[in-house]
């Protein structure tokens, strides 16, 4: 019990295994309720590029957030059991969408106002992580704070295809 947060401590009974005190534990406070859900969103809808944040921060705050919005959720699941329609690939693709809005929509509107552009008068538009991957080149490219250290991912070939005609993704500063 000494790696037991005292503030809890004393409202845990005895149980025969570890498991049934986790089960507990996790039933008592992992309650998600209407308010906390309001909390993310409100957080969500917050959050944007502050000056001189790296994109990879900016990023990384969105996926946290994100990543708590899912976990206060239930996902959608087909309750026929036999579903061929292909429902839970079209969720992923709409929530995939939404997040690239939302990434676009908080960038640094003075660094990234000619890439959101581009990006969005796209045809077919990118996935949220090509996004991301554009937005920390553009960000290199301007000698802002991406560097090195990050993944390299600098070495792609910024090109699209549109029914099969390729065309080069002109990012200007």
């Amino acid at each position: 019990m000494r790696t037991i947060d005292p503030s809890i401590k004393h409202g845990i009974s005895y149980f025969e295994d570890a498991q049934s005190l986790w089960d507990d534990l996790a039933e008592r406070f992992s309650t998600v309720d209407g308010s906390k859900i309001h909390a993310l969103k409100s957080e969500l809808h917050d959050c944007k590029q502050a000056k001189g944040m790296s994109v990879t921060t900016y990023f990384g705050n969105l996926k946290v957030l994100w990543d708590a919005l899912k976990k206060s959720r239930t996902p959608f699941a087909c309750k026929c059991g036999r579903c061929t329609c292909g429902i839970a690939k079209d969720a992923l693709a709409r929530q995939d969408t939404e997040r690239l809005h939302k990434f676009l929509m908080g960038l640094d509107r003075s660094v990234y106002s000619n890439l959101r552009s581009q990006l969005l008068s796209l045809e077919t538009l990118p996935t949220l992580n090509r996004a991301f991957q554009l937005t920390l080149q553009e960000e290199r490219l301007q000698g802002g704070t991406a560097t090195l250290d990050e993944p390299s991912i600098w070495r792609f070939h910024c090109s699209f295809s549109f029914d099969g005609c390729s065309k080069r993704l002109a990012i200007s500063s």
